[in-house]
């Protein structure tokens, strides 16, 4: 459920929402097919080879794995993040009002109180601080230069949903793998692989 203070986004009626409700209606998967031994992108109309692995957690659809080229996958991560609930800003500051004389906590700080019907208040407005964080980790070989493995995770801030989500990325060049992970706030998660090779390449 999406709560109150998320508004749909405009752009939800992209193309991967349109294929996403399509395939579920039909119940029809989009084929994957091979051209010399290489699998091909799933996109429609690309001749790419799929070089990544994209499985979609999204909120409220049914899990899709897609084989994509790597410029499809980066297309469908943006799709798939634009297709969420867009994050309301608040307008109004929190204000508590307690009743001074019983310390009855009100919704309201004019009409009396109704357990004391006493009219003094102590009113509290108050601000909301949130810390984000994130962190890389690098493994390095000794007496070798460069990294082996690097990891990045933590907060993530998502200008298209205007909203904080986890992300985790992975580059592994001695096992030669690429892995990112992005979790939304309401509840979403992408996971991409690929050879670091076809990543980077």
């Amino acid at each position: 459920m999406i709560p109150k203070a998320y508004q749909l986004n405009p752009e939800a009626s992209t193309w991967l929402n349109r294929r996403i409700r399509r395939m579920s209606r039909t119940g029809s998967r989009a084929t994957t097919h091979t051209i010399a031994g290489v699998t091909a992108c799933e996109m429609d109309n690309c001749q790419g080879e799929a070089t990544h692995v994209a499985v979609l957690t999204l909120t409220g659809e049914t899990e899709e794995t897609w084989q994509v080229c790597r410029e499809h996958d980066r297309q469908l991560k943006l799709a798939a993040v634009r297709s969420r609930a867009q994050v309301m800003p608040l307008t109004e500051e929190p204000v508590l009002a307690q009743c001074l004389n019983c310390g009855q906590a009100l919704e309201d700080a004019n009409p009396p109180c109704p357990i004391c019907g006493s009219r003094d208040r102590a009113i509290t407005i108050g601000d909301l601080a949130t810390v984000h964080e994130a962190v890389r980790l690098r493994t390095k070989r000794a007496g070798k230069g460069g990294w082996i493995v690097q990891i990045d995770t933590g907060d993530n801030y998502t200008r298209d949903l205007s909203a904080w989500g986890r992300r985790e990325l992975t580059l592994d060049g001695e096992q030669n793998r690429y892995r990112e992970v992005i979790e939304l706030y309401e509840g979403s998660r992408i996971v991409s692989t690929a050879k670091l090779t076809d990543h980077q390449g």
